[in-house]
């Protein structure tokens, strides 16, 4: 029999695809950032709570960096969402960013406003994040702000984030303990639902009246 030659160009075709088909590769790395020193960087009710007053301080983050979609050198700022990764549903939100900030619960991407944040790159390079995020404290609203490497909380006053910084902090240029980083699998899709006993009720229903149907055909057929 002779070949197809469709199904050889196919066939060469599946064997030749692109790895990029595939799902993008990851890693896994921790950043720096913190909260300045000086009284002028922590007002109330956020003295002593962030960070120890006045002399501020420094946490460590972590964060998914999405390798095939670091920017190249020489490409200027630019923000790479965390709503781009194509796996970004099989991170946990803990795992894809996480910000301990003192005694504040720590924030996550889940915690980000409509669930957008970004990583901020210059030139290809780690330049910080962002980030805004609505949270409330004792009973007040704030917001925390990261804009690539400036921190800042500030009150919402009628729905909307006012300029009275509250608390200023900063975000280092620079990642450590870079691992490689394999989202978990996706679930297996639900298998089909069994029918209930009303749908089994209408279906055997369905099929008594086509039985009714062929039989009276018959009948009508053999009288004629």
């Amino acid at each position: 029999m002779g070949k197809n030659p469709l199904a050889a160009l196919a066939l060469a075709f599946c064997l030749t695809a692109p790895a990029a088909a595939l799902a993008d590769t990851y890693s896994t790395a921790n950043f720096t950032f913190g909260v300045s020193g000086g009284n002028a960087n922590q007002q109330p009710p956020f003295v002593g709570v962030v960070a120890p007053y006045p002399a501020g301080g420094t946490f460590t983050g972590s964060l998914v960096i999405d390798d095939s979609l670091v920017p190249a050198g020489g490409t200027g700022l630019q923000n790479v969402f965390f709503s781009s990764f194509p796996d970004i549903a099989q991170i946990p939100s803990a795992t894809a960013l996480n910000l301990p900030l003192g005694s504040l619960p720590a924030f996550t991407l889940s915690d980000a406003a409509s669930g957008e944040a970004a990583i901020q790159y210059n030139n290809g390079q780690f330049n910080g994040l962002f980030y805004i995020s609505d949270f409330s404290f004792m009973g007040n609203p704030y917001e925390l702000q990261i804009e690539g490497g400036s921190l800042s909380i500030v009150p919402i006053v009628d729905g909307n984030p006012s300029f009275n910084n509250l608390v200023n902090g900063f975000v280092n240029f620079s990642l450590s303990n870079v691992q490689p980083y394999t989202p978990p699998a996706a679930p297996p899709p639900p298998p089909p639902g069994v029918p209930e006993p009303a749908t089994w009720a209408m279906m055997l229903v369905g099929f008594g009246g086509l039985g009714v149907a062929m039989r009276s055909r018959r009948r009508a057929s053999a009288i004629a």
